[in-house]
This record gives C-alpha cells, sequence and structure tokens, in this order.
C-alpha cells in the first residue's frame, strides 16, 4: 500500500492479522517502508456492522447515522462498495464506489470531520 492512502487508525492486514496503522506522519523512510508490508481489508457486510451501520433496506442496503440523521448508505454488490448520500435535500446521488476498509474510514472522515467508530 502506498502510504498516502492511510490515515493514523486505518484498519490494514499486516503480515495476515488485522492492525491499526501505526501513529506518525509516514514520512520517514522507515515509515514508508512499513506501508509496504500492508495489505487492505475487503469490506464486507460484517465491517459495515462493526464500525455501526445499520440493516436498511429501504434505499440501501445498510446506512449510519450522524445526530440521529441517515447521512449516507451502502449497497454492496460485486465485492464493490456503492456509496449514497441520503440527505433530503440530494437523496439517493452515487457519491462513489469503493473496495476496502481504510477507504471507507477514509470517506467517512472526509465527509463527516469525525472518525468512524469501530463497535
Amino acid at each position: 500500500m502506498k502510504s498516502k492512502e492511510l490515515r493514523i487508525g486505518n484498519y490494514v492486514y499486516h503480515k495476515h492479522s488485522i492492525g491499526i496503522k501505526l501513529p506518525g506522519t509516514l514520512t520517514s523512510g522507515k515509515d514508508i517502508e512499513l506501508c509496504k508490508e500492508f495489505e487492505p481489508i475487503p469490506l464486507t457486510k460484517e465491517w459495515l456492522i462493526k464500525f455501526g451501520f445499520k440493516k436498511d433496506g429501504v434505499l440501501v442496503d445498510y446506512a449510519i447515522c450522524l445526530n440521529n440523521e441517515k447521512i449516507f448508505g451502502i449497497d454492496i454488490k460485486n465485492e464493490r462498495a456503492h456509496i449514497y448520500q441520503l440527505k433530503p435535500s440530494i437523496q439517493g446521488v452515487n457519491l462513489c464506489s469503493i473496495n476496502y476498509v481504510h477507504e471507507l474510514q477514509n470517506l467517512y472522515y472526509t465527509l463527516t470531520k469525525t472518525e468512524l467508530n469501530y463497535e
């Protein structure tokens, strides 16, 4: 994996076990070399549930709330997660498609400025 894809706290595989990206800025040669040992974790329904997504079934397979409002939802099809905006003013807009847990964490942070909590 490339260091620019990762943020502190991203979940990744490291030597065949799930680990959290090490703290730091990933600018030193040692940090950048360590990133080469990381492998992305495929995003699955199980991971969505661990992050607090709830089965929705109305507009999307799974949705997550922030301040008691559904902010976005996810459909997983063919090993790809499709992210949809669920706020009423722009409901159902397809934001992007992702494949990995760290991509979901990064997207959530970008949209909400808060970390996606692991339950």
